[in-house]
């Protein structure tokens, strides 16, 4: 299925960093949301940009075919 884009990704990227994160799965279509954050938000926060619930599989886990 496909992933479809959220509200609030500044509050999420902050959570995730409080919560000491350091990366965050967010969909394709929110990635010009996070690129507009300020830098001092996006610091130390990899933001990986999926399209489909098999990105987020792939991604989380890569060894299982």
């Amino acid at each position: 299925g496909m992933v479809m884009p959220i509200g609030g990704v500044k509050e999420k990227v902050i959570a995730a960093t409080r919560a000491k994160l350091k990366q965050v799965i967010l969909p394709a279509d929110n990635r010009e949301d996070f690129d507009l954050l300020p830098e001092h938000i996006r610091a130390g926060v990899n933001a990986v940009f999926v399209k489909t619930f098999e990105d987020v599989r792939r991604f989380c886990f890569p060894d299982n075919k």
